[in-house]
């Protein structure tokens, strides 16, 4: 008997592991697909910047700097600077989190809740966006859900190792970003919870852990945020120059990222599982929810991206996969039919957000490579060229733009020369400037997120839809 339950077990480990490599080729090759056509927006212009600066003859500086920005830097002196070489770290980030984070997931719950999440993350566009970016999120996101993930099993197991663990990787991903530091609020919540209603406590929450916990979780918090502490007037450069006054429009799309299945499916497993007392479900509610509750009040006095909540996006995964699971413990055909049907379900939205991400969204950012092509071909020695983005300007052009904030009509009007201006498809600034570029100026291309406009209008330029 003992042996032919260990070949079962051995069988159910082997299949695991194979779907497991199945998901992971999957996510690699949603990850790499097309991964050096995008052109770059002005953000990843910034980190390539960023590398050349503080990594420009090859050597690291002497203070400390973002991991991810630590593995772009080198990848960028060794292989060149291209859209494809730049997004090749996060892009590996994004592809390998899917096996490292199944492991602590299946560690807490089992293996049908991690492979279900895992699946959800391999297809997510948020996350593919992000792992396709020359940027510091995909890092980020596995960052702070390991932080998670270990601090749930050091309380869970009684391991402090592992809560130290924790602090590593909130450490690291507030080194990328300081919204991370929101960990904080979601573990304060958690213990608070346990604490106050009626839930078994976790056999590894004692006062003398966080006895040292806390001071180690105050140097960090200080080393990440040094400069913003330092110099407050930075803060205040950064984020209060406008604000997001619509907390509801961050909502509306953080559901979209997150799609809206997900979250409904997430939201009642939580509920229910809650109603069993289930620790887990109580600390991912808090992780799912808390991070864009942050940025919606911030948003009502300064300005909020909501990028940051992506923080969140694994924790709505695993929430979604605890549901998979609970319906797969019915042994019944209909059950498992229904089962099936919600995983479909699950997977729809996403997929049909990659399919128009792929082939008809130029992977959700600006065409500024055929843009500037255009330009090129047709622009006289001595004409100018507007636009809202230097920097990508400046990278593709190898020269200095107008910026579209330091130029005005009369100044345009006075030129004996043609102007060129590069615009997106729903300008959000400079009100003013828009609307004289459209009454006095022709559209003459147009490439996905950008239209070309020319002053003055002439004959000899067509106006052309791409």
């Amino acid at each position: 008997m003992r042996s032919i339950t260990a070949r079962i077990t051995k069988y159910d480990k082997n299949y695991q592991y194979f779907l497991l490599i199945g998901i992971t080729l999957l996510a690699g090759a949603l990850r790499f697909y097309k991964l050096g056509e995008w052109s770059f927006w002005v953000d990843e212009v910034i980190t390539i910047n960023n590398a050349s600066t503080k990594f420009g003859n090859g050597f690291l500086p002497n203070q400390l700097v973002p991991l991810s920005l630590m593995l772009i830097a080198p990848t960028l002196n060794i292989l060149g600077v291209s859209e494809w070489s730049a997004r090749l770290i996060p892009t590996l980030i994004g592809t390998i989190s899917i096996p490292i984070l199944y492991f602590p997931i299946r560690r807490i719950f089992n293996p049908t809740t991690a492979l279900a999440t895992v699946l959800l993350l391999a297809v997510s566009p948020w996350h593919i966006f992000w792992s396709q970016n020359a940027r510091y999120v995909s890092t980020l996101i596995l960052f702070f859900t390991l932080a998670l993930l270990f601090f749930y099993i050091g309380l869970e197991e009684d391991r402090p190792w592992l809560l130290g663990l924790s602090l590593v990787f909130i450490g690291l991903a507030a080194w990328e970003r300081l919204f991370a530091l929101s960990f904080v609020a979601i573990i304060l919540f958690y213990i608070i919870a346990i604490k106050l209603l009626p839930f078994e406590q976790p056999p590894g929450l004692r006062l003398r852990y966080f006895g040292w916990i806390i001071p180690v979780g105050i140097v960090i918090t200080l080393l990440v945020a040094a400069t913003l502490l330092m110099n407050p007037g930075l803060w205040a450069e950064r984020f209060f120059w406008a604000k997001n006054s619509d907390p509801m429009a961050l909502g509306k799309e953080f559901t979209k990222l997150i799609t809206l299945p997900i979250i409904c499916i997430g939201g009642l497993a939580t509920l229910y599982l809650l109603s069993q007392k289930h620790r887990a479900s109580l600390l991912l509610g808090a992780a799912a929810i808390i991070p864009i509750f942050v940025i919606m009040v911030f948003s009502l006095f300064q300005l909020v991206d909501i990028r940051y909540a992506v923080v969140s996006l694994t924790s709505w995964f695993i929430l979604a996969g605890l549901a998979i699971s609970e319906l797969s413990r019915e042994r019944s055909k209909a059950v498992a039919i229904l089962t099936v049907g919600v995983l479909l379900i699950l997977m729809l939205a996403p997929l049909e957000k990659d399919r128009a991400y792929y082939q008809h969204e130029h992977g959700n950012r600006a065409d500024w490579r055929s843009a500037l092509a255009y330009i090129v071909e047709r622009r006289q020695p001595g004409e100018l060229v507007v636009t809202m983005k230097p920097p990508l300007y400046t990278y593709y052009m190898h020269e200095d733009a107008v910026d579209r904030e330091t130029i005005s009509s009369e100044f345009i009007e006075k030129q004996q020369t043609k102007t060129w201006f590069i615009v997106y498809d729903q300008p959000l600034l400079r009100p003013d400037l828009h609307e004289w570029i459209f009454a006095n100026a022709q559209l003459v291309h147009q490439t996905y997120g950008l239209k070309i406009y020319l002053y003055p209008p002439v004959n000899t330029y067509v106006s052309e839809k791409k």
